[in-house]
């Protein structure tokens, strides 16, 4: 019931048609991009899909999308600083990707209780 009293800006965080997606329309929650980000993967935004961190996210970039190593490293820079609020996952250290998991986790918590 409380879905249903949310408007759909607090439940969406994203939806897009990807290119090539036969009409498919990917939406993700902020729900699940949180528990996303509290893995440490970072969303795609070309495709949709979860990768593993900012090394993932740019060989996903290289390998699946055809972008060259340069353009690669920018956008995983790009979605690692925009998704994580922070640097790039590889600059990181352990403590800081632990308190921001524990940030998410309570954030997400926050929400559950109302």
């Amino acid at each position: 019931d409380a879905l249903i009293e949310m408007a759909p800006s607090q439940l969406v965080a994203r939806a897009h048609a990807p290119e090539g997606g036969g009409g498919a329309l990917h939406i993700t929650s902020h729900l699940q991009l949180e528990r996303q980000r509290a893995r440490g993967r970072l969303l795609c935004v070309q495709c949709g899909r979860f990768l593993a961190g900012y090394r993932g996210l740019r060989w996903h970039a290289q390998a699946v999308h055809g972008e060259e190593y340069g353009a690669a490293v920018v956008f995983a820079e790009e979605a690692s600083s925009s998704q994580l609020a922070l640097a790039p996952q590889h600059n990181r250290t352990a403590i800081a990707s632990e308190a921001l998991r524990a940030e998410w986790a309570a954030a997400a918590e926050a929400r559950a209780a109302k």
